[in-house]
């Protein structure tokens, strides 16, 4: 009687390990093909500097939090690809070295248009999509690295001209494209 307790125990254990991501795969290749696709980050990971831990201790940064891992959940983040273009809105937690200007007031990493360079790189077996891109916001030159792993997970780097480094955790989604109405003329 143990044995076949055994025996149906062990056969639902293994038919729950068998588990088809193809499906799940398909559905982002389908997204990165289209070209049509937004990135949102759950944690930032910027370069651990005297002034992020100075943020840190000073209580200045959000709950759940460490000085080299940002809860962003919540907060305004993205990078949305339609076609050539890309929109980039990136929190900016760490040292810059040549300020802007007096009170810009906004720190993020913005940029918003086709980028100077978006290029394919090669990817490893656990990545499906893999970009080296480069653009500029004013004065500051930006470069990176986006992945797009096979399970819809993305990494983003982010190496700025005037910015120390950053690094960004997430997801892949659709992007939703606003519907525009049609304008009948009498």
């Amino acid at each position: 009687m143990k044995k076949i307790v055994y025996i149906i125990l062990i056969s639902i254990i293994s038919g729950c390990a068998a588990v088809d991501y193809s499906t799940e795969n398909e559905t982002i290749s389908k997204l990165i093909r289209k070209q049509q696709w937004e990135i949102t980050n759950d944690w930032a990971f910027p370069l651990t500097t005297t002034s992020t831990n100075i943020m840190y201790n000073a209580g200045l940064i959000p709950p759940g939090s460490t000085g080299n891992r940002i809860n962003l959940i919540g907060n305004a983040n993205y990078v949305k690809k339609v076609g050539d273009s890309m929109s980039v809105y990136l929190p900016f937690f760490g040292d810059r070295q040549l300020v802007g200007g007096y009170n810009t007031g906004n720190s993020a990493i913005t940029f918003d248009g086709i980028p100077k360079n978006i290029t394919p790189l090669v990817t490893r077996k656990s990545e499906l999509e893999k970009y080296r891109i480069e653009f500029k916001k004013g004065t500051e030159s930006f470069r990176g690295i986006i992945i797009i792993y096979n399970n819809g997970s993305t990494e983003i780097t982010i190496y700025g001209s005037h910015r120390s480094s950053m690094r960004y955790t997430g997801h892949l989604d659709e992007l939703e494209l606003p519907k525009t109405k049609n304008v009948v003329s009498n």
